[in-house]
């Protein structure tokens, strides 16, 4: 079947379509294809028809893609419609939806072989619940997110990696598992490391890199010259968002301790307020977009130095409607999510402005891009100098709630 590749699916489809030649997949790419471009909704038999094979098979991909909140089957006829904007799925979202059998596309990484490994914020996230309502976990669960490694194994469909290739990846939020000496890491979450950086540096860059790629250029779609404010920016994200916002071309201004300040202005950093020292809402003014690390707290402030038409992405605050609307959540998380952000999207549009929330996830070919950035611009991640043994994995877990680390924090395996 001949098919037009739509822009959203452009940058990897081939790519990845050379390398996964699994027919479920593929039908269920050319199956959302087919409803992205055709007037909701259409049924079953009009995509099998177009697709060029039996309903009953496409029927079973669609129900695998309705059970991941990716379709919606309209009541009362046989159709279906996307329940989030195209360009918000990416093929790793497709690839984990349909394939019950993944082994062939994944990746046994030896992960770390200096025996250490990346505590980060999010897995603080993890264990208190903060993130239920996007991905409940089940206990017991091993923890970890963010690993690297050198490729032990590949499966059959696998020919961009190959065992012993040195890769990273931030895990898919599905399946987590990076405090452990081996992880198994689908492909389509995986990119090689940047040269010249050990294993312990480049675990550090994934989920902060991929934070910062996909806040400025999916939901900030930031243009060269504009300005970009990060309150709260002197740690882990902001020196690794300011070298990434600066090669895109941005203006950016940081603020944060003043143990930080020079090496966010070595980074690039434009502008580095001491939040001891002066406050930024009385200094700033016409900010194109702030990306909040601090929270609920600093809204009303981060708001004030907002241009009218600028936009308040938060990594920290709630989630709204907007945020379940793109990623596809069931209706019930919808509701709850627009219900929770109410009060804050309100504010903002009072003001002519746009309030928003993200949730990084793992995205192989993004890491690639970013894996270029890093080379280019000589980015090394800070890490603190604190160590920790598996045994005081608790103590490690604290120094990250606090905050006042100087970089990502390690532990040391046995």
């Amino acid at each position: 079947m001949k098919l037009r590749i739509p822009a959203w699916l452009t940058n990897t489809y081939k790519e990845v379509m050379r390398e996964i030649m699994d027919t479920k997949f593929s039908v269920a790419v050319h199956i959302l294809i087919l409803i992205s471009e055709s007037p909701p909704p259409i049924n079953s038999d009009q995509i099998a028809m177009s697709v060029g094979t039996n309903a009953s098979y496409v029927r079973k991909i669609l129900a695998l893609l309705k059970k991941a909140g990716i379709v919606h089957g309209h009541q009362g006829i046989s159709g279906y419609s996307l329940l989030f904007a195209p360009q918000r799925l990416t093929l790793l979202q497709i690839y984990q939806a349909v394939m019950e059998q993944p082994k062939p596309h994944l990746l046994d990484v030896h992960q770390n072989p200096s025996d250490r490994c990346i505590v980060g914020q999010h897995i603080r996230t993890v264990l208190t619940g903060a993130v239920r309502l996007i991905q409940d976990y089940k206990m017991p669960l091993t923890l970890g997110n963010e690993c690297a490694g050198i490729v032990e194994k590949v499966g059959r469909h696998i020919t961009r990696f190959r065992p012993g290739d040195r890769v990273y990846s931030r895990l898919p939020i599905s399946s987590l598992g990076a405090f452990a000496e081996y992880v198994v890491v689908p492909a389509l979450a995986a990119a090689r490391m940047p040269e010249g950086l050990d294993f312990v540096t480049a675990a550090a860059i994934p989920l902060t890199g991929l934070t910062a790629y996909q806040a400025l250029t999916e939901e900030l779609c930031a243009k060269p010259g504009q300005t970009l404010f990060i309150p709260g920016g002197s740690g882990s994200f902001g020196q690794m968002a300011v070298p990434i916002a600066k090669a895109l071309g941005l203006r950016v201004i940081v603020s944060g301790n003043a143990r930080a300040k020079g090496a966010l202005l070595s980074a690039g950093a434009d502008r580095y307020i001491v939040y001891t020292e002066e406050n930024y809402w009385e200094t700033l003014s016409g900010v194109d977009y702030i990306i909040d690390t601090l929270g609920e707290k600093e809204f009303d402030h981060e708001l004030s130095v907002l241009k009218e038409n600028g936009i308040l992405l938060s990594l920290r605050g709630v989630p709204n409607g907007a945020f379940a609307q793109k990623n596809g959540f069931p209706l019930v998380k919808r509701l709850l999510f627009t219900l929770a952000g109410a009060k804050y999207d309100r504010k903002a549009k009072r003001q002519g402005k746009a309030y928003r929330f993200l949730f990084v996830r793992a995205d192989g070919a993004q890491l690639e891009k970013i894996t270029r950035i890093v080379e280019a611009n000589h980015i090394v991640p800070k890490i603190d100098p604190r160590e920790f043994d598996l045994s005081q994995i608790n103590d490690a877990l604290q120094l990250v709630a606090g905050g006042r680390i100087n970089g990502k924090v390690i532990v040391r395996f046995p």
